[in-house]
């Protein structure tokens, strides 16, 4: 969640999309629907650190956590860490005590999370069957912590939205109509949803390629004009599968994640 919090807060203001009071019933299968596409449903799958990354992945929508890279080495990701976003938003605006928190975390009082203990993969994979991760595990698989992220993705998406169109005035209108256009089915909604938490706002400058070519909703949405005679949400998937492939032309070393990549849209 690219620099979320104050976002996420402001949420309530923002204009640029219809977005639904879903019902609970409906906000679970919908975070459930993310969980199954981020790590194939499972409990296990709530916590961890994937082949060729730097940070641990955690909850139903893989939240990104950093280790102490001043201390572990490495360099810090283009990407704003969004566990620590997350659980600061359900401590200071839903209440959760932070007493209840898993103790990995290490939270202060006010929901302030700690850097990652793990500095590699391999240490993480090494305690991966440990009492630290199951208690974490356990935790986001909680139905009412669920609904929690289900909540905190529905807000994220809402302030992503007016922040994508106050981005580029000279393009708002084209971004406003197809954000309008994706928004008048839930199956658009719920792209989007998806789409924010997979590859994020597209407005960091660390979010490009060395062509300058960017890869997230926001490029997505400009990328929808493209594509013609097509309803909102077709053009929505047939604008991710174009950056995504474009993201890969100029840096094959993703190429590996490219048919995954293009199979979740698929799934849209």
């Amino acid at each position: 969640m690219r620099a979320l919090l104050p976002l996420v807060l402001a949420a309530a203001g923002s204009v640029a999309g219809p977005i639904p009071d879903f019902p609970q019933s409906r906000k679970l299968e919908i975070i459930k629907l993310i969980w199954q596409r981020e790590a194939g449903g499972t409990v296990h799958g709530l916590a961890q650190w994937n082949d060729g990354e730097s940070f641990a992945s955690i909850g139903a929508a893989h939240y990104l956590w950093y280790p102490d890279y001043e201390l572990c080495g490495g360099k810090k990701p283009g990407f704003d860490e969004s566990l620590p976003t997350l659980i600061a938003w359900m401590v200071h605006e839903q209440g959760l005590p932070a007493a209840s928190l898993p103790a990995v975390l290490r939270a202060d009082g006010a929901g302030k999370i700690q850097p990652a203990p793990w500095c590699s993969r391999r240490q993480f994979l090494s305690r991966d069957n440990s009492p630290e991760l199951a208690e974490l595990r356990s935790f986001f698989a909680r139905r009412d912590i669920l609904l929690l992220q289900a909540d905190f993705q529905i807000a994220r998406l809402r302030a992503s939205l007016d922040a994508l169109v106050k981005h580029d005035p000279v393009r708002a209108g084209v971004i406003q109509r197809n954000i309008d256009s994706v928004s008048a089915s839930e199956a658009g909604v719920v792209a989007m949803l998806d789409y924010v938490g997979f590859k994020g706002e597209g407005l960091k400058p660390g979010e490009r390629t060395a062509n300058g070519h960017g890869w997230g909703l926001f490029q997505v949405l400009i990328e929808m004009e493209r594509f013609g005679g097509l309803d909102g949400l077709q053009r929505f998937k047939s604008g991710a599968k174009y950056v995504l492939k474009r993201r890969v032309q100029d840096d094959p070393t993703v190429r590996r994640y490219l048919r995954g990549w293009l199979n979740r849209i698929d799934s849209y």
